[in-house]
């Protein structure tokens, strides 16, 4: 019988737990054992009580629930201290970003477990786990960039979506996956202006007939800083699978933008998509670079942690069935989906695009 647990997050101000009660349920049906460290739904709005209630056991402390579990969840990336308590053949599965944690590299190879990264797991072209935390963070995108385009918050006192039909602002997303749609489909929905940038011409094209009011737009140099010249608000949403994001936005073209614009940089967990960018805190969100407000939380999703614990649990569960019914070496050989989203396995990088990282050894 395998023991599934829980562990509560550290990352500073990340409220998400990432099983909720409702699919402890679920996965009790498995006749798995569950364990849930003390605590860990308590800031998402999932109390202990509700945890026990569902047939989930309490481990006091992280040492106890490393010590019982065969596999570990969490949302963010392991902390060093997690690392060292994990063991030989043990499975660890959580939000990895190893691309833009290469420290982190080494002692996950030393500890000769199993990491799996949730933003790994991709079926059809498509990342299922990672999608609704895009989903969450893209609309979230939105709301903070017109937040800090305030003047109270220190931008430059543009409403974006206009005053009774005129005066809009507007958004230059870049990146048009499930966090640059999202940010683009519901600043369209207000009357901003949105403009999609993409080096896929097809997906434009998709674009161009749910949005025909946006503008599209492929990443060149001169046409992307002229578009960025006027913008009120740039979003960042470039994510390719395991790998650091590329820099399509360069320090110039940053530097085009209007004097106390926005730039919300969503692409920051895999080190960023705008040359300028650096991580950034709940606590301290934002700085300027430029002149141009920068706003690059690598967690984005946890302000909203009830809403996103929810997401985040349903859209693992149904990976962490087989897991839990047939235990981690079986599933991970009858499932494609699971074993490609493997980054290492007993000191072995599998994941190809993380073995040219210099913290790889």
């Amino acid at each position: 019988m395998v023991t599934l647990g829980v562990l509560k997050e550290t990352k500073p101000a990340e409220r998400r737990i990432t099983l909720t009660p409702d699919d402890v349920r679920r996965l009790r049906e498995t006749g798995a054992t569950i364990l849930v460290q003390a605590g860990a739904g308590v800031e998402s709005g999932f109390p202990d009580e509700q945890f026990t209630a569902a047939g989930a056991g309490l481990a006091p402390t992280p040492e106890a629930l490393f010590a019982a579990a065969d596999v570990v969840i969490k949302v963010k990336e392991p902390t060093l201290p997690e690392i060292a308590l994990l063991r030989p053949g043990q499975l660890y599965l959580s939000f990895l970003h190893l691309a833009a944690f290469p420290a982190l590299i080494g002692p996950l190879r030393h500890c000769g477990a199993t990491a799996l990264g949730y933003e790994t797991i991709a079926e059809d072209g498509q990342h299922p786990v990672l999608r609704p935390m895009s989903a969450v963070a893209g609309a979230l995108a939105l709301q903070i960039g017109e937040h800090y385009l305030e003047a109270t918050s220190g931008g430059r006192g543009v409403l974006l979506p206009g005053i009774e039909g005129k005066h809009a602002g507007k958004v230059v997303v870049v990146g048009s996956g499930v966090v640059g749609e999202e940010c683009g489909r519901l600043a369209y929905g207000e009357g901003v202006r949105v403009v999609f940038v993409d080096a896929n011409p097809r997906r434009l094209d998709e674009l161009r007939a749910r949005y025909p009011r946006a503008g599209m737009l492929t990443p060149e140099a001169g046409r992307l800083a002229d578009e960025l010249a006027d913008a009120d608000l740039l979003v960042g949403g470039v994510y390719i699978t395991g790998a650091r994001a590329p820099h399509v936005v360069s320090r110039a073209q940053i530097a085009r933008m209007p004097p106390r614009s926005v730039a919300v940089d969503v692409a920051i967990d895999q080190g960023g998509c705008f040359e300028t960018s650096r991580p950034t805190s709940h606590a301290d969100p934002i700085y300027v670079e430029e002149g141009v407000l920068h706003y690059c939380v690598t967690n984005i999703p946890s302000m909203v942690p009830r809403s996103a614990s929810i997401a985040l649990s349903h859209a693992l569960t149904p990976y962490l069935e087989p897991v839990l019914r047939l235990g981690p070496e079986r599933a991970l050989q009858d499932s494609r989906a699971l074993a490609e989203a493997v980054n290492i396995s007993g000191g072995r990088i599998l994941l190809d695009s993380l073995k040219e990282l210099p913290a790889s050894a």
